[in-house]
């Protein structure tokens, strides 16, 4: 037999027109081919049901972990956040201190510095009024060593006085004395003016008492 030259793709029959071959695949096929059109329609339904639904899963996948990245970061920031008001805290607690130390150190080195000055003073008072002490002293003791001095002064002079008195006293006695044991009286010693006189003799052997009877008796 001869070959048809059109033949059904489904079942292999083969036809001389291709009309035939149409209208055999209606009358025959067409309903598995729908039946297979729709098992594929389903197929692909459920595929794309299947597609959808791991699009889903995915997409909400990802929204959670995304939800989760973004409370982990929310967390983490909150976490830094609170982190940094600790330091700031801690750092302004820290620089409170400091300054109440540095505060209460320059009040104690103030102190320190007023009581020094204080006692330096009060020291400079005290070497001041025991200055002024020693100086009342001294003048005391100066007033008495003059006392005293004018009063041995006043006393030599006196004891001079008496000497001399006595003295002259004695010479008196003796010039009367010899006046009467020889009758007479001898003139003194004559000196013509001018002239020169040296009285000497050793300390205390009564040279300026006799000098002071001879001039005062002249």
């Amino acid at each position: 037999m001869e070959k048809m030259p059109y033949a059904c793709e489904v079942c292999g029959k083969s036809y001389e027109w291709s009309q035939d071959v149409k209208r055999h695949m209606k009358n025959k096929h067409q309903q598995k081919q729908n039946e297979q059109q729709q098992q594929q329609q389903y197929k692909q339904q459920q595929q794309q049901q299947q597609y959808e639904q791991q699009q889903q899963q995915q997409y909400k996948q990802q929204q959670f972990k995304q939800q989760q990245k973004q409370q982990q970061q929310y967390k983490q920031q909150q976490y830094k956040q609170q982190q940094k008001q600790q330091q700031q805290y801690k750092q302004q607690q820290q620089y409170e201190q400091q300054q109440k130390q540095q505060q209460q150190f320059k009040q104690q080195q103030y102190e320190q510095q007023q009581q020094k000055q204080q006692q330096q003073y009060e020291q400079q008072q005290y070497e001041q009024q025991q200055y002024e002490q020693k100086q009342q002293q001294k003048q005391q003791q100066q007033k008495q060593q003059q006392q005293q001095f004018e009063q041995k002064l006043k006393q030599q002079q006196q004891e001079k006085q008496q000497l001399l008195q006595q003295y002259k006293e004695q010479q008196y006695k003796q010039q009367q004395q010899y006046e009467q044991q020889n009758g007479q009286r001898e003139e003194g010693f004559v000196f013509q003016h001018p002239f020169t006189c040296l009285v000497t003799g050793p300390t205390s052997c009564g040279d300026f008492i006799f000098f002071h009877i001879y001039v005062s008796s002249v």
